[in-house]
């Protein structure tokens, strides 16, 4: 049963998912998006550092518990390729870094359509580059990235694979947007149980975001489909009401194909982005699941060193 703070959540995100809003100009669904981020994570918002020598692409979130400096998780955070900061979704990731005891560095990435295709996934690989170069140990680190954010830290890891970079100890998806054609069946049949997401808006981002510079699927852009085969272990969280399940669930069989660790946590009710609302239950719940997975991976690695 869900709880009555997410019943409400539910009742009134659906009000905002009008056509209306999504014929809006790109500028005003970017601010009222970033508007909804900034209400929902006020209370979890964390203050944020420069990494020296990083070229102001990475951040510190503070931490709020004790934390294993020598753990560290990389975070990619969302917004449909066109909006988002590390400052709306440093409270998402700064309270997992506290579940897991572990810094936290926020990515900085450009943003569609002032910097369409590839221009996002550029940064991330270049933060992912800048990371290691501080001394952060490959096998104390931990690459999370939610929708967008998922899909540009898969595609990152990919690429520093292909070029024989050393890839972190794990990889944690929250409702990763990996598949930008939109080829999911849940697309079809979770199109009105999703309250924050529709087809439309989403292939009108999609359309911004690659600026006719790649097809939508396209493996570079939509990882879906792209090699996975030698990625480090990897879970992925979706709600089961996501529009975008099918991109989940898809990816997970794709890299239990090629070889890789993967397990998929199936979110009963949920929506997409549904985990950074603080204030849910389900939220605390399912970001509780996912610094269990971290946590497990850094000491996976821990006891392999000490074998």
């Amino acid at each position: 049963m869900t709880s009555a703070a997410f019943n409400l959540v539910v009742r009134t995100l659906a009000i905002a998912r009008s056509d209306a809003v999504l014929q809006q100009p790109l500028s005003a669904l970017r601010a009222g998006l970033d508007a909804k981020l900034r209400r929902l994570t006020r209370a979890r918002r964390r203050t944020l550092s420069a990494l020296s020598g990083c070229e102001e692409r990475l951040f510190w979130a503070e931490p709020r518990a004790a934390i294993d400096s020598s753990r560290v998780i990389l975070f990619v955070h969302g917004g449909a390729f066109c909006a988002g900061s590390v400052e709306l979704y440093s409270g998402l990731a700064g309270a997992l870094g506290d579940l897991a005891r572990a810094r936290v560095a926020m990515a900085v990435y450009r943003l569609a359509p002032e910097h369409p295709f590839p221009a996002a996934l550029e940064d991330i690989e270049r933060a992912y580059t800048l990371l290691l170069a501080t001394g952060v140990a490959p096998e104390r680190l931990v690459v999370v990235g939610d929708s967008a954010g998922g899909g540009l830290a898969l595609s990152a890891l990919i690429r520093a694979k292909a070029r024989g970079a050393r890839l972190p100890a794990g990889l944690a998806l929250l409702s990763p947007w990996v598949d930008l054609s939109l080829s999911g069946q849940s697309v079809t049949t979770n199109a009105q149980r999703d309250p924050v997401v529709r087809a439309a808006g989403l292939q009108r981002l999609a359309r911004t975001y690659l600026a006719e510079r790649a097809p939508c699927d396209d493996p570079s852009a939509s990882p879906l489909f792209a090699d996975l085969s030698g990625l480090p272990p990897c879970l992925v969280q979706v709600g089961r009401n996501e529009l975008l399940r099918s991109d989940s669930t898809e990816l997970v069989e794709a890299l239990l194909r090629q070889g890789v660790n993967a397990s998929l946590d199936l979110r009963e009710d949920m929506f997409h982005g549904f985990y950074v609302m603080d204030e849910l239950p389900e939220a605390q719940q399912a970001l509780a699941h996912v610094s269990r997975f971290v946590n497990e991976r850094f000491g996976a690695f821990y006891v392999t060193s000490q074998a």
